[in-house]
């Protein structure tokens, strides 16, 4: 059990790490990373809400929620890439 909570918080910390790193950058930043297809042998969620980044197991047994900076975008399981664009950040899509 704790072992899935500490992984929980691996994966919300590194997209927040993710996130402040794109921030501080200058524009034409841009990234790709990965994020794990399960955490465990659970399924989980990740969403980006009002600068927060939440993530949680399938059966909502283990969750966290971290601060992000403003983000345009959503968080992908498997490949996603974060760019920095007219001083904004975005997560797996460019300004149209």
């Amino acid at each position: 059990i704790e072992q899935i909570n500490l992984q929980v918080k691996e994966v919300a910390l590194s997209m927040q790490d993710e996130i402040s790193l794109a921030v501080g950058a200058s524009n034409g930043y841009r990234r790709d990373f990965k994020l794990p297809d399960k955490i465990g042998s659970r399924d989980y969620a990740i969403d980006i809400v009002d600068d927060l980044v939440y993530v949680k197991t399938d059966d909502e047994k283990f969750a966290i929620a971290l601060p992000v900076g403003e983000v345009i975008g959503d968080p992908l399981k498997g490949d996603n890439f974060i760019t920095k664009i007219g001083d904004k950040v975005y997560l797996n899509t460019l300004p149209s």
